[in-house]
């Protein structure tokens, strides 16, 4: 379909999927690239590593190693890469066995290794984590261009410029369309700060000096059985005035009635 419009490569790159690997790290050809036996059982050892855990669970040895043959076969390919001619089929045969044997008995591999960033379950099929991965790709796309527009507003205001979308694709590195599609970002930071201030609560009117009522109150037993700091026996403290309407009646002093 033809369009007038031209593509920036961060719009394309949006709509790309990135093929993930059926391994992490792959064999590494150039310190063996001297022999044609090395490069055949770099590359073999690393394929039978992808595949023996499924041909463990769904297939069997003798699929696991008939998928090795195709593969080291169809890897013999050295006369073409610059070699004097292919290996023989014997020493095919024996490096598919050695390999074969080994990695089906002892290979396991840690689980918690070669499995992305995501940390996704083995038991995934490659389909599944390849479309998880875009996912996350893009995603993280997303927030990388929210942030780059978001300071590139940032900065506009700071110099006291208008929020131009042409200006704010020049500073954040992406194009006006790309902009668009994020006004919401444009609406964010043209509204103004709130700042809150949080403020003591005022006590009510008459609050000071009530006691809570849920507060437990000391049994009279247990009061009377407590002494004042300092005091040694019960005997020569003094007791408080009553509240109440006693509390205005004066004190009487010992003796006063003549007695």
């Amino acid at each position: 379909e033809f369009h007038s419009h031209v593509y920036e490569l961060g719009e394309l790159a949006s709509a790309v999927e990135l093929t993930v690997k059926p391994w992490a790290t792959g064999p590494k050809l150039d310190q063996v690239s001297h022999s044609r036996h090395c490069i055949l059982f770099e590359q073999l050892r690393y394929f039978a590593y992808s595949i023996v855990n499924r041909e463990r669970e769904l297939g069997s040895f003798e699929s696991f190693m008939r998928s090795l043959d195709a593969y080291a076969y169809n890897h013999n390919s050295f006369l073409k890469q610059g070699f004097s001619e292919n290996l023989p089929p014997s020493s095919i045969r024996a490096t598919v066995k050695s390999v074969g044997r080994w990695t089906w008995d002892r290979y396991t591999g840690d689980r918690r290794c070669h499995r992305g960033a995501m940390q996704l379950d083995g038991s995934l099929s490659l389909t599944e984590r390849q479309s998880l991965a875009a996912k996350r790709t893009n995603e993280l796309r997303h927030k990388a261009t929210e942030s780059k527009i978001r300071a590139a507003c940032r900065q506009l205001q700071d110099q006291g410029k208008a929020l131009v979308r042409s200006a704010i694709a020049t500073l954040a590195g992406v194009s006006v369309r790309t902009v668009v599609s994020y006004t919401h970002i444009l609406t964010e930071v043209s509204q103004p700060a709130t700042v809150s201030v949080l403020r003591p609560a005022k006590a009510a009117p008459g609050a000071r000096g009530q006691v809570d009522s849920t507060t437990q109150q000391t049994a009279p037993s247990q009061a009377a059985n407590r002494r004042a700091p300092g005091v040694q026996s019960g005997v020569h403290q003094i007791s408080a005035v009553p509240q109440g309407l006693q509390a205005r009646e004066p004190l009487k002093r010992e003796h006063e009635d003549g007695s």
